[in-house]
């Protein structure tokens, strides 16, 4: 891969490249990561893409070499994996998740050797927070914890992700610190003025997945509900049994206050969407959700999240200002805190910045 810092950069003699392997589960990631890479000038040819629960047509005009699972335990596609696991020089695995990935790493220390994991947060809080922890967990953990530990190099911009991995799985792996995907980038998107000046828009989760915790963050904003306020849930992807009871309990307690979004949308109205909010509120109990995160403090919004998780350290070590979950209220801030916000989110989540951080994980040698 050869990408520094400036947009118009030429590629690497071929025969100076790594033979990169990625592998990914979650397209609304990897097709953007491949498209930052093509626009920056990176031929792909050198790449291989291994792709659970996705299809080839989405990444037909990409150029490279690939493979599709339809899930993470799809026979044939597995067990041609063996063979670019191989070849390759270099593994970039975008979220450790699949189980048989995992257990061809246990088999074969020398792969995870050259391994380069992109932490994401549930791969890493998997075990921990189970609310059942059933025997085949424990035996699944048996095997993350011994693959993890022979992984040598973790890809997280979260120090604090990176120290509980090596507090919970003896790792001694080399951070390289990036924040990994364009949905991370800041935003210059001004945010339009609200049709309504006078409805606080709140914006809850990123998701239906159970983690975003939305019913205690409704339990929190229920005192709330007779302002004139506007609950957004996007709802689009994760499990739908659990979007049904958010959206019973988000019209029992709010009404046609709460308005829940179920259909995914274009990234450009997604980013017209967070600016028309004034609130960001995530419950994750883990680090989670910080493309969201990043654009709203971005668009110099308020941003309540858990004080007892690694964001808020990295927000903090990083001078940026975000609030309490338990501390909720509907006052706007200076202007100068949300100035700054924008400020330090702009330099540091920045495309140079990135292109600089994945350039340093290419040019990087397994060792």
């Amino acid at each position: 891969m050869n990408i520094n810092s400036h947009s118009n950069s030429t590629s690497m003699p071929r025969e100076q490249k790594l033979n990169i392997l990625h592998i990914f589960n979650d397209p609304k990631f990897s097709k953007g990561f491949f498209e930052f890479l093509i626009k920056h000038n990176e031929n792909l040819d050198n790449h291989f893409l291994f792709h659970y629960r996705c299809t080839k047509s989405t990444y037909s005009s990409f150029g490279m070499r690939s493979l599709f699972a339809a899930n993470f335990f799809s026979p044939f596609a597995n067990i041609r994996l063996l063979k670019p696991l191989f070849q390759a020089e270099k593994i970039i695995i975008h979220c450790l998740a699949s189980p048989i990935l995992i257990f061809y790493l246990f088999l074969f220390p020398s792969l995870a050797h050259k391994s380069y994991w992109v932490i994401w947060g549930k791969d890493l809080y998997f075990y921990r927070v189970l609310s059942e922890k059933r025997f085949y967990h424990s035996i699944y953990e048996f095997f993350r914890r011994k693959v993890i530990k022979e992984i040598r190099h973790i890809v997280t911009y979260n120090d604090g992700d990176y120290k509980l991995a090596k507090e919970w799985y003896g790792t001694s792996a080399t951070q390289h610190r990036c924040f990994m995907y364009p949905s991370n980038l800041y935003n210059n998107v001004q945010p339009p003025t609200p049709k309504n000046s006078k409805i606080i828009s709140i914006l809850v989760g990123n998701s239906a997945d159970p983690s975003n915790n939305h019913l205690e963050a409704f339990s929190v904003l229920e005192k709330f509900k007779d302002e004139n306020i506007q609950i957004i849930a996007p709802l689009s992807y994760g499990n739908k049994k659990y979007a049904n009871e958010v959206i019973k309990a988000g019209h029992r307690i709010f009404g046609d206050k709460f308005k829940p979004y179920l259909e995914m949308i274009p990234y450009a109205e997604y980013l017209e969407l967070l600016g028309r909010v004034e609130i960001g509120i995530f419950a994750h109990r883990r680090q989670q959700a910080m493309g969201n995160i990043t654009t709203l403090l971005g668009m110099g919004k308020k941003v309540y999240i858990r004080d007892d998780i690694t964001t808020w350290d990295l927000l903090k070590n990083l001078g940026i200002k975000a609030y309490k979950f338990y501390d909720i209220d509907l006052v706007k801030p200076d202007e100068s805190i949300f100035q700054q916000n924008r400020e330090i989110v702009k330099s540091i989540f920045s495309e140079e910045n990135l292109l600089a951080q994945w350039n340093q994980i290419a040019s990087d040698k397994p060792q």
